[in-house]
This record gives C-alpha cells, sequence and structure tokens, in this order.
C-alpha cells in the first residue's frame, strides 16, 4: 500500500520540479533545446509511470492482481490520447478516448464488485439509463468537436456499463447459489 501511494507521488514531484524552469523557456532558449531534447521525454516518462502504479496499484488493491489490466489500459488510454494530441491523429484520440471508456467500465466493475465503490457513487452510475445517457452526451460531444464533453460522455457510459455488469453477475452468482441450495436440499 506505501508503494501504490508513495511512489506514484515521487514521480509527479520529479515531474513538478522539472517543469519549474518550464515558464523561463521564451527568456532562455537554450532550455527549449533542453526540454525539446531531454527533460520532456523525461516528464512525460514519469507522469505516464505515475500513472500505471497508481492505477495498477488501485485495481490490485480492489480485486488481486489479475484486475491489473483494468490499470494497464487505462495508461495506454492516455498515452494514445497524447499521442493523438502531438500528432494530431484523430485514430490516437480515438484509441485512447475508447481506451479511456474501457477502463472505466473495469474500474466501476470491479470496484462495485470488491465492494470499494462508495454506496452514493454506485446509484448515481448503476442506473441502466446512464448508459445512453452517455453515448448521447459523447455524441453532443463528437457533433461540438468538444473533447472533454465526449470524455465526459463515455467515461459516465463506461461506468455504467461497469456497474450494470457487475450487478448482473451478482444477480446470476445469487441464483446460482440459490439452485445449487435448492438442489442439494432435495
Amino acid at each position: 500500500m506505501r508503494l501504490a501511494t508513495r511512489l506514484p507521488m515521487i514521480l509527479i514531484g520529479v515531474v513538478v520540479v522539472l517543469l519549474v524552469p518550464a515558464p523561463f523557456t521564451e527568456h532562455f532558449p537554450g532550455l527549449n533545446d533542453l526540454y525539446e531534447n531531454y527533460l520532456g521525454a523525461v516528464v512525460v516518462a514519469a507522469g505516464l509511470a505515475s500513472i500505471l502504479i497508481a492505477g495498477v496499484f488501485g485495481a490490485v488493491i480492489m480485486m488481486g492482481w489479475r484486475a491489473a489490466i483494468v490499470g494497464v489500459v487505462f495508461t495506454t488510454s492516455i498515452g494514445a490520447a497524447g499521442m493523438g494530441a502531438i500528432t494530431g491523429d484523430a485514430l490516437w484520440t480515438n484509441v485512447g478516448m475508447g481506451g479511456f471508456a474501457i477502463s472505466c467500465a473495469g474500474f466501476y466493475l470491479i470496484g462495485e464488485l470488491s465492494g470499494y465503490l462508495p454506496i452514493a457513487t454506485s446509484a448515481s452510475y448503476g442506473s441502466v439509463a446512464m448508459i445512453p445517457g452517455g453515448i448521447i452526451m459523447a455524441v453532443a460531444g463528437m457533433a461540438t468537436q468538444n473533447d472533454g464533453l465526449i470524455l465526459l460522455g463515455l467515461g459516465g457510459a463506461g461506468a455504467a456499463v461497469g456497474v450494470t455488469l457487475a450487478r448482473l453477475y451478482r444477480r446470476r452468482r445469487l441464483v446460482a447459489l440459490a439452485n445449487e441450495a435448492a438442489a442439494q436440499g432435495r
């Protein structure tokens, strides 16, 4: 648990320290070269590493090592969206947004199954109506070219899918246990 909380914060601290001179690149052109050739890659790598560690350990804490893939998908989606922003390629951006929706579904699924998802959050995102609502929000974001609205819509729909799938799994499990108990009682 200490590693899961402290290591990402140390990496974010490294990012912050490396970004302190960034506002002065206008006055010191040598800083631009330093950031473009060296520090930029370190900042991106440390930032993504902190997200990866936090995402993977968060999933592991909730559901065990098999759930670690959810944190990997989340980090990969952020990397893909960042690549889309850097290159201007819509494919990378779309892959990132799709991965974000999948990771939201995964985190809410394991959160609901493990009991780590707060009851109020489960009630908010547990409605099946949230799925088309999130999709409509994402489509509205696409129509207005508002990436924030797209992410909110896809994240909300993904969260609702995760909670809904967890509830369906739990119901089926209870029915199977009840049928098994009834079969043994005969």
